[in-house]
């Protein structure tokens, strides 16, 4: 790589730091990475306390909001603003509530649960997807068997096919 004769010395960002590049020569200088506080600390799930008395804060993180759990949740609303739809129709004295306009209801409720499902169905894939990263180093380290890779991998391929499957049948309603 060759550098231009710089009139003085300029700084870089780079990945572990910053560089300097001298005013001549070739040498670079490269300064510690910085990290904060948090950042060589250990990170810790935050202390939360159950939403109810008959579950446990793992029961709801692990059940109620899961990725299968906000799917079904998602099905319900699209269920209840498809009635809600059928009602206002047959209702024209309703026309002065909100959401009631055809537009609200034949394009902004498609394309609203349209997007929350999209999110979630990405999300997912990109939460498998560091998962596998992850699971890789794990077993380049002997920390996990092969099995355990085969399982995250499969599991990241289910929800890359899933996801794909989602961004091919998804159309804006316009």
């Amino acid at each position: 790589m060759m550098f231009p004769i710089l009139k003085k010395p300029i700084a870089v960002a780079g990945m572990s730091g910053l560089l300097l590049l001298p005013l001549m020569g070739l040498a670079i200088l490269e300064s510690p990475p910085r990290f904060s506080a948090l950042a060589r600390a250990e990170v810790e799930a935050p202390q939360l306390s159950p939403i109810s008395p008959d579950e446990s804060v793992e029961e709801t993180l692990r059940d109620r909001f899961s990725f299968p759990s906000a799917l079904e949740r998602l099905t319900q609303i699209k269920g209840a603003l498809s009635s809600f739809i059928r009602l206002t129709e047959k209702s024209p004295e309703l026309a002065g509530i909100g959401n009631t306009d055809w537009e609200t209801q034949h394009l902004g409720f498609f394309n609203w649960t349209g997007a929350i499902e999209g999110t979630l169905r990405h999300q997912d894939y990109e939460l498998k997807k560091l998962e596998l990263e992850l699971a890789r180093k794990q077993y380049e380290d002997g920390e996990i068997s092969q099995t355990a890779l085969l399982e995250k991998e499969q599991t990241y391929q289910r929800a890359e096919q899933e996801f794909k499957a989602f961004w091919s049948s998804f159309r804006l309603g316009d």
